[in-house]
């Protein structure tokens, strides 16, 4: 029995969750080059190389973890295919800008080539955001990086349910945030994140849409290991508060609809029946990750039908036209 996860096992989140990080390199500053010297190898290399090499930093940025993949999805989706990724990837890890690691059962001294693997910044990448995208990166810490599998994996599946959606809705994709933070009183919540689509709706658009012709959504990765009692426990005191005092009109002019994206088609029913019994509202939807993986165009938004006398209701698959490339 294998005591890592698999390329293979990684892509269907099919990870055990007694697993922990194994890294490439370990997080020290006495390792890395000063910032002078980090510039100065950005800047070394050709045109092709600092552009896609920024994109793949930036893109680490916002998701905080990717695999290779699903880099490379992301640079397809700019029009950024280059056959410079790999290289990429070995020079930036090799010289601290990224780090690398895989999930494993205790440390391994080398990362196996089927294992999978997971990139992230390291400390030159943030020397390289602070000069050419954004100077808050001063503020990024290696510690940032360390987290337990269950976080990782929701940080993948919210990466991969954002390539599928943006491959067929780049253009009306006007924000998608992950890791969203928000204030619920003298709380804060994250949810997994947060994004808007611009809808172009035919006709005579009413008031409300000559305001703000855009969908505002916020996801939430719901995994098995959520559910029940920690699931319940986010719709009692994060989610509810969040909708019922309206604390979101701090961020949003309309209302958001929360999307659940689950594991399996039978935890997306647990997770839809917690939600609507503690809310009270059908207006969210529930997917999968075996639906989002088919692609956005082809995946199935579940609306739940509540069941009788307090029963457990069901899942009605349709399709959610505002995701769809034909509603372009």
């Amino acid at each position: 029995m294998r005591n890592y996860v698999t390329e293979a096992e990684g892509k269907k989140l099919d990870v055990n969750y007694d697993f922990k990080q194994s890294w490439v390199h370990d997080f020290s500053f006495n390792k890395t080059r000063n910032e002078s010297l980090m510039i100065k190898f950005f800047r070394e290399g050709s045109d092709e190389k600092q552009r896609v090499g920024l994109n793949i930093l930036i893109f680490l940025s916002q998701f905080r973890f990717a695999t290779r993949e699903q880099i490379m999805c992301a640079l397809k989706i700019k029009g950024l295919e280059s056959a410079l990724v790999d290289e990429l990837l070995e020079e930036y890890v090799e010289n601290r800008v990224m780090n690398c690691f895989t999930l494993a059962q205790y440390e391994l001294d080398v990362l196996p080539e089927d294992a999978i693997h997971i990139y992230c910044m390291d400390h030159g990448a943030r020397h390289i955001l602070a000069h050419y995208y954004r100077e808050d990166y001063v503020y990024w810490q290696s510690t940032d990086n360390l987290r337990g599998t269950e976080q990782i994996v929701k940080c993948l599946s919210t990466c991969w349910f954002y390539l599928s959606l943006a491959a067929v809705k780049q253009e009306n994709l006007r924000v998608f945030e992950p890791l969203y933070d928000v204030s619920i009183g003298r709380r804060n919540a994250r949810f997994s994140a947060c994004f808007e689509i611009l809808n172009k709706k035919g006709g005579e658009p009413s008031t409300a849409w000559e305001k703000d012709p855009t969908r505002k959504f916020i996801l939430e990765s719901v995994r098995d290991y959520d559910l029940p009692t920690y699931w319940q426990k986010k719709c009692v005191e994060q989610i509810k508060p969040y909708l019922a005092q309206k604390y979101w009109q701090q961020n949003f002019s309309d209302e958001p609809m929360f999307i659940l994206l689950a594991q399996s088609k039978d935890s997306a029913l647990v997770a839809a029946d917690k939600f609507y019994r503690i809310l009270g509202t059908e207006m969210f939807r529930v997917t999968t990750d075996g639906d989002v993986a088919k692609g956005m165009d082809k995946a199935p938004f579940y609306k739940y039908l509540p069941g009788e006398d307090g029963a457990v209701g069901k899942l009605r698959a349709g399709r959610a036209v505002i995701f769809s490339q034909k509603e372009n």
